[in-house]
């Protein structure tokens, strides 16, 4: 367990100098080159660079008006790409964004027969797969980014509690206790019974309690890192929302829906967390699972996202629900979604 603190025109009638013909350009050329970097040959590209955007001559000319001839710009290409730096965050960013178009268009939780995993809800194919003690199913991804260490937990913590900050502009300046524990725990903590199943299951993986001690926040154990995460963006909104909301006012203006208001903002706040740090497969994913669940979870969730557009890229949005301290959740998005009955 760990424990965190807290200009002028020219007249029409005058006639405008006459500009000197300026002298013919030279052709631009562009260089390319063998593995070893020697020079291969010369092709004119002058036409085909006069049509590129300003932003693109303006990066191959390097500001001048034809790449420089002491730039070798295929060696240098060559040397960097060995050295990892094709790999870097932002070409991840942009495969990570073309990525969660892809799975927005073929993902489908919960196809008969299928195995998915339950921390990413990943399909499972072939033996690329681990079943834990408990009967979790965990793809091989989520085992090899498992979060083990309690220094490695509250690092996470530390560092979600900040991001919420820069993100949604909350500040959650209160002692708060932190545990990993076992899924057993956890369940029994929340007084349900967790039957893994081969379908993605749609459970709990971290709660957070009030009490006369305070605040304590229990995540599963075994989690990968990003399930934790989004667990722990999820649980401190729950915080946020016991110091900030009053809760008699939130119970008589909502009524029925106060579970769906206070767990689908926690939802809308998971999944936006995703995608603002630069993880859309992950936020994508998350979207379309959350969405598809019949519970106050999946209902309050889509309230949320209709009254808060989610932004599937790094800018945090201009509206949050942390805005909103005693309206979160608009009347008029208070219909129009079925109220479920959980029995």
């Amino acid at each position: 367990e760990v424990t965190v603190p807290t200009g002028e025109e020219t007249p029409a009638e005058e006639e405008a100098p006459v500009e000197p013909e300026a002298p013919e350009q030279p052709p631009v050329h562009e260089i390319t080159f063998e593995e070893d970097g020697a020079r291969k040959g010369v092709q004119s590209i002058y036409d085909k660079m006069k049509r590129k955007p300003y932003n693109e001559r303006h990066y191959l000319l390097y500001g001048s008006e034809e790449v420089p001839f002491g730039v070798n710009a295929g060696a240098t290409h060559t040397y960097l790409k060995a050295k990892g730096f094709d790999r870097n965050p932002l070409k991840q960013a942009r495969d990570g964004r073309n990525a969660a178009e892809e799975l927005e268009k073929n993902y489908q939780p919960n196809k008969p027969g299928v195995r998915y995993c339950d921390f990413c809800g990943a399909e499972l194919t072939g033996v690329e797969y681990e079943t834990l003690k408990d009967g979790r199913d965990r793809c091989i991804t989520c085992s090899r980014t498992a979060v083990k260490t309690a220094e490695e937990f509250r690092d996470l913590f530390d560092d979600v509690r900040t991001k919420m900050r820069e993100f949604y502009g909350v500040n959650i300046n209160v002692g708060i206790k932190v545990e990993m524990v076992n899924s057993r725990k956890l369940h029994k903590r929340l007084g349900h019974t967790f039957v893994p199943t081969p379908a993605s299951d749609g459970r709990i993986l971290g709660v957070a309690i009030q009490d006369r001690n305070g605040f304590t926040l229990m995540v599963e154990n075994g989690s990968p890192r990003m399930a934790t995460i989004s667990t722990m963006a999820h649980e401190l909104t729950h915080i946020w929302q016991y110091l900030n909301w009053d809760k008699k006012a939130i119970k008589k203006k909502y009524g029925k829906l106060e579970l769906q208001v206070y767990e689908g903002m926690a939802k809308w706040a998971e999944v936006q967390y995703a995608y603002l740090i630069g993880e859309p497969v992950v936020g994508k994913r998350n979207e379309i699972r959350e969405a598809m669940r019949t519970d106050v979870y999946g209902q309050g969730l889509l309230r949320f996202m209709a009254n808060y557009p989610l932004s599937e890229d790094t800018t945090p949005p201009s509206d949050t629900p942390f805005m909103h301290v005693d309206t979160p959740l608009a009347p008029e998005y208070c219909v129009g979604v079925p109220q479920i009955i959980i029995e």
